[in-house]
C-alpha cells in the first residue's frame, strides 16, 4: 500500500458541490467539471454531497446524499413522507426550507426567468404575498393508489406510489380522508376536491379508469368574497383556499376597470374573475374551451354584462368585433403565446396576466414588450408553499 500523493489528496470531489442559488423547478444550482448540476433537496449556499440520477451532455441532475454545510434555511420538514429518497413524497420540494426563504427563492427565480428569457435588465418584481398559512391550504390534489390500495402520492424520483396516512399542506377535510382510508379498489389515479366546509361531501372523480367506490361527482358550491361559484369535476379552479380571494382583489385591483370600460376575460374557466370584472365593466367578453367549465360559467354568469363565448381563444379572438380596454388572461401552465398575435392586434390599452410558469410568462413577456407593451409590475403571490410552483399577477400597458 502507498501513500497519496499530494496532488491526489488535492483532487476536489466531483461529488461535492456548493449551491449558487435555487433554480427553475425546485433545486439548486451547482457547478462541477464544466457542467451545471441541479441538486433537489439542496438550498443556496449549501455545501452538499451528491448522487448523480441522470446525465446529459450539458447538465445532471442529482439529489442531496449529506449536507457538510447547512443553510441557516434548512429546517427540518413536518411531514415524513418529505424528501429526496425514492420512497420520499414528490409533491413537496421546499418543506426543508423555512416559509420566508420559500417565498424569496419565488421573487428570485421570477427576476431571473425575466432577465434571462425577456431580457429585461432590471424587471420590476415585489416581494411575493405569502399565504396565511404555508399548510393546510390545498382542496384539490391527485392520489394514486398503491398495490395494496392505500392511497398516496407519486415519488419523488420515481413513478412509484408512496403511500401515505395525511397531508399537511391539505385542506383539514383531505388530510382527514387520508388518515382515515386504508384501502381503496378499481384504479389507479383519482382526484379529489374540497367544499368550503367538513360538512360538504368531497369531489371525487377518475382521472384513469374507473371506480366504483370514488362516485361522487356532483358539482361543489365554492364561495370566493362574496359570490357562489358552480364548480363541476374536470372543472378548473384555484386551489389554495386560504389566498383565492386575495388573488381575485389583486386581478381586479391590476385591471382598475373603469365605468363604460370594455374587458376581456381570457381562458375565463367557471368564471371566477369575469363575475367580478363585471360589477364596474360596460361588458365582459368571456372565452373558454373546457366544456364543463362552460357549462359551470352559464350557472355563474349570470349578468347581462357578459357575453360567453365557447371557443379556444386564438380560434375566437379574430371573430370578435371591436377592441378592449384590458385584457385579463389565466393561461394554464403552458401560456398563450397561440393568442397574442390575434390579441395584440385588438391593442388593449393594458393587460392582466395571471401566471404559474414563470418560465412562459417571461417567454410571452418578450412578445408583449416587442409589441409596444412595457411591463410595469409582477407580483407574486404564494398559491403553493412548500412547492416550487410560482403564481403571479404581472400588468402590461401599451
Amino acid at each position: 500500500m502507498t501513500e497519496e500523493s499530494p496532488a491526489s489528496q488535492l483532487q476536489p470531489d466531483p461529488n461535492v458541490v456548493r449551491i449558487e442559488s435555487m433554480a427553475h423547478g425546485g433545486a439548486g444550482l451547482a457547478r462541477a467539471e464544466g457542467k451545471i448540476v441541479f441538486v433537489s433537496g439542496a438550498l443556496p449556499g449549501e455545501m452538499v454531497r451528491v448522487a448523480i440520477d441522470e446525465s446529459k451532455d450539458q447538465f445532471d441532475r442529482a439529489h442531496v446524499v449529506d449536507v457538510l454545510e447547512a443553510s441557516p434555511d434548512r429546517i427540518q420538514p413536518p411531514c415524513p413522507h418529505a424528501g429526496v429518497q425514492e420512497d420520499s413524497c414528490g409533491g413537496c420540494q421546499w418543506q426543508h426550507a423555512s416559509y420566508e426563504a420559500q417565498l424569496r427563492f419565488k421573487r428570485e427565480i421570477v427576476v431571473e426567468q425575466l432577465q434571462r428569457i425577456a431580457r429585461i435588465e432590471t424587471p420590476q418584481v415585489e416581494e411575493a404575498i405569502p399565504c396565511p398559512s404555508p399548510f393546510g391550504y390545498r382542496r384539490h390534489i391527485q392520489v394514486a393508489l398503491a398495490r395494496d390500495g392505500r392511497p398516496g402520492f407519486r415519488g419523488a424520483r420515481s413513478d412509484r406510489v408512496v403511500p401515505v396516512d395525511g397531508c399537511p399542506i391539505a385542506v383539514p377535510q383531505i388530510d382527514h380522508w387520508l388518515s382515515t382510508t386504508s384501502q381503496l379498489t378499481g384504479g389507479q389515479r383519482f382526484e379529489i376536491r374540497s367544499g368550503d366546509d367538513e360538512e360538504t361531501p368531497l369531489q371525487t372523480w377518475r382521472s384513469e379508469h374507473v371506480a366504483n367506490d370514488l362516485a361522487r361527482t356532483d358539482p361543489l358550491t365554492l364561495r370566493v368574497k362574496d359570490r357562489n361559484f358552480r364548480v363541476s369535476v374536470g372543472s378548473f379552479f384555484q386551489s389554495n383556499a386560504l389566498l383565492v380571494d386575495s388573488l381575485v382583489d389583486l386581478v381586479l385591483q391590476s385591471a382598475a376597470v373603469a365605468s363604460g370600460e370594455r374587458v376581456l376575460d381570457g381562458y375565463c374557466g367557471v368564471g371566477l374573475f369575469s363575475a367580478f370584472l363585471a360589477e364596474d365593466a360596460d361588458k365582459v367578453v368571456a372565452v373558454e374551451s373546457s366544456r364543463t367549465a362552460v357549462s359551470d360559467a352559464r350557472v355563474n354568469l349570470v349578468d347581462r354584462r357578459v357575453e360567453l363565448r365557447a371557443e379556444m381563444l386564438e380560434r375566437e379572438l379574430p371573430k370578435i368585433r371591436g377592441t378592449f380596454d384590458v385584457v385579463v388572461l389565466d393561461p394554464p401552465r403552458s401560456g398563450c403565446a397561440k393568442a397574442l398575435p390575434a390579441l395584440i392586434q385588438k391593442a388593449p390599452a393594458r393587460i392582466v396576466y395571471v401566471s404559474c410558469d414563470p418560465a412562459t410568462l417571461a417567454r410571452d413577456t418578450r412578445v408583449l414588450l416587442e409589441a409596444g407593451y412595457d411591463l410595469e409590475t409582477v407580483q407574486p403571490i404564494d398559491m403553493f408553499p412548500q412547492t416550487f410552483h410560482i403564481e403571479t399577477v404581472s400588468t402590461f400597458r401599451r
